[in-house]
């Protein structure tokens, strides 16, 4: 039986996610540059839509609001700002990063906890 390395999982569940999203995601909301923002790594906020001159302060956040509405993103409040976790891309890198599973990872009460087992 043929395993396929963990980086081609990787890469074949982001490419899959990304798929989805340009599929599912309204025109209005659908740009390159975001999807690349919001699969650039697990977790974004709507400082990095600004940053990246994608959307003002407010558009961003009803940008990041859509790919939650379709299962891609999840919002966690952390004091007074809101990440939103890309779910599926942080389940990748956390296979990927302990394929054994002697790492792991949960939410609880909203923040993100890892629990390391060596």
């Amino acid at each position: 039986m043929l395993i396929a390395p963990a980086c081609c999982v990787s890469i074949e569940g982001r490419l899959n996610q990304q798929k989805k999203a340009k599929e599912k995601l309204p025109a209005r909301v659908y740009s390159k540059e975001l999807i690349e923002t919001i699969f650039r790594q697990p977790d974004t906020k709507g400082q990095f839509l600004v940053d990246a001159e994608i959307a003002r302060r407010q558009t961003a956040a009803e940008y990041l609001k859509e790919p939650e509405k379709i299962g891609i993103l999840k919002h966690h409040k952390i004091g007074k700002e809101t990440l939103f976790l890309n779910v599926d891309l942080y389940g990748l890198h956390t296979r990927v990063a302990s394929p054994q599973g002697s790492r792991r990872s949960r939410f609880r009460r909203g923040v993100l906890t890892a629990d390391v087992h060596y």
